[in-house]
């Protein structure tokens, strides 16, 4: 009985090695890092035996990108020792059994961006030297056909919006429930009679980062808020709470923050015989019944921008932020403000062309009838000492914009003066309506760089170029009187 025990024993243990040897052996692997220089940088290059997914974060103290490659093992043929002017050193770990990380430390102030991929088993990191004086032209030609695949794919993308915050509030006996968003979304509410009593929100063409999210609520009349994602393919999250009192419920839009829907429950009761029980609205403006205008965060998601390499503060960071402070005044004003993208993310998915890419920036303008469309951007230098504001023009039409912003910017935020200049910026020379590029201050300098980390800076660019804005459709005749 002993021997047949041990026997047994050895059978599981022979059986669970060779499947573990034989994950081990069909796990993806990684097997050559490689860097070459190119004209404008240099290129690393990631190869794997087969299709990869990765994520990539920006880490400091040193500044470093790591990208991290799940569902793989390292197995590099031969190591190499990989440093130049711009890249100090290159380290290749396995993370975890089933993850390698890939860690680039960079010496100098450049842009990061990873490339969009043909082959998936393939990563390419591009790296950028600025040097702040001549702009590196957007001069990827339009694609000249675009499957109708990838344009539903730029759509979707561009259309949906997350969840992005949910909170609630009590003042003098009236609850208020607060649902703001990234970007315009409709809803549909339903209210559900006693017993049940219960309230449910769906909100379509929305995503929620959490799994769940719940809103914990300690009152009398209301419960705990909970949130989730519903559906996908469409995009539904659903909000959820109970009232323990036939009460009445008003829906309406903030009017100092952007995308936000305000649910009020007042004090009044009312009959459950003559309650609405179901209704719809839209948060933002999902209609071109206003003025539009599109604002274009320069980079996102696997485009980091330029980075600074004492802070890491990274271009994408900035515009983002300039460009969502810039649409609440912009919504305040009564504009319908709309975003290329209002998350850190590529404007149509990390796997698109670079032409695909640009041409999705300039068609979101191109396909709102957009009155305007404003691109911002930090810029770099190889040289420390390079500082300042420029603002780029191409169309004839964009140059009085650019002016009349450029004069604000200058005035309002005290920095070096760089000029107006004119280049073929690709969102510039392929969108219909007047538009300007703005390069709001130098990320490689040290003194610019720290005011572009400044909060109360950030907000002092968007209200900069919110009053050029102003200034400039002052004549109806200039915006075409949308």
């Amino acid at each position: 009985m002993k021997k047949l025990f041990i026997i047994i024993l050895l059978v599981i243990s022979i059986i669970t090695s060779g499947f573990c040897a034989g994950d081990t052996r069909k796990a993806t692997k990684i097997t050559n890092i490689d860097y070459k220089e190119t004209s404008s940088g240099g290129e690393l290059i990631i190869q794997a035996t087969g299709p990869v997914k990765y994520s990539s974060q920006l880490l400091t103290d040193p500044l470093r990108i790591a990208i991290d490659i799940p569902g793989t093992v390292l197995s590099l043929k031969k190591g190499k020792n990989i440093t130049n002017e711009i890249v100090k050193n290159v380290k290749a770990v396995q993370l975890a059994p089933d993850s390698v990380r890939v860690v680039l430390e960079l010496k100098k102030p450049v842009s990061v961006r990873i490339a969009s991929r043909i082959n998936l088993d393939q990563i390419k990191l591009k790296l950028t030297s600025s040097n702040g004086d001549i702009p590196v032209p957007e001069t990827t030609p339009a694609p000249a056909e675009i499957s109708q695949q990838s344009q539903q794919k730029e759509v979707s993308s561009t259309i949906t919006q997350q969840i992005r915050e949910v909170k609630f509030e009590e003042k003098n006996d009236i609850r208020k429930i607060f649902i703001t968003t990234t970007g315009p979304v409709t809803y549909e509410w339903h209210r559900l009679k006693s017993p049940d009593s219960r309230i449910y929100i769906d909100f379509t063409d929305a995503i929620l980062v959490e799994k769940k999210l719940s809103v914990p609520v300690e009152d009398e009349i209301i419960s705990d808020i909970r949130v989730a994602q519903n559906r996908k393919s469409p995009n539904v999250v659903r909000l959820v709470f109970k009232l323990n009192t036939s009460v009445k419920i008003n829906f309406f839009q903030s009017q100092t923050v952007a995308n936000q829907l305000i649910m009020e429950i007042g004090k009044e009761t009312i009959d459950e015989s003559s309650m609405a029980t179901i209704g719809t609205g839209t948060i933002g403006y999902l209609v071109n019944t206003v003025k539009t205008i599109v604002i274009d965060p320069g980079h996102g998601g696997g485009d980091y921008g330029a980075i600074n390499p004492s802070t890491g503060l990274a271009e994408k960071d900035i515009t983002l932020d300039i460009s969502l402070r810039l649409q609440e005044l912009l919504i305040q004003e009564g504009w319908n403000a709309i975003l290329t993208h209002s998350t850190d993310r590529d404007v149509t998915s990390s796997d698109s062309s670079d032409s695909e890419e640009l041409w999705a920036r300039a068609n979101t303008g191109n396909k709102n009838n957009a009155a305007l469309f404003i691109s911002i951007h930090c810029d770099s230098s190889t040289k420390e000492t390079v500082r300042g504001t420029t603002t780029f023009y191409y169309k004839d039409v964009d140059k009085t914009l650019a002016s009349v912003i450029h004069k604000y910017l200058i005035s309002d935020l005290g920095t070096m003066d760089r000029g107006i200049k004119s280049s073929k910026f690709y969102v510039l020379k392929n969108t219909k309506m007047p538009a300007a590029l703005l390069e709001i201050a130098f990320i490689s300098n040290s003194e610019d760089s720290k005011l572009l980390s400044s909060s109360p800076f950030r907000q002092k660019v968007a209200t900069a170029i919110f009053k050029g804005i102003c200034e400039y459709t002052t004549y109806p005749a200039i915006v075409g009187g949308k």
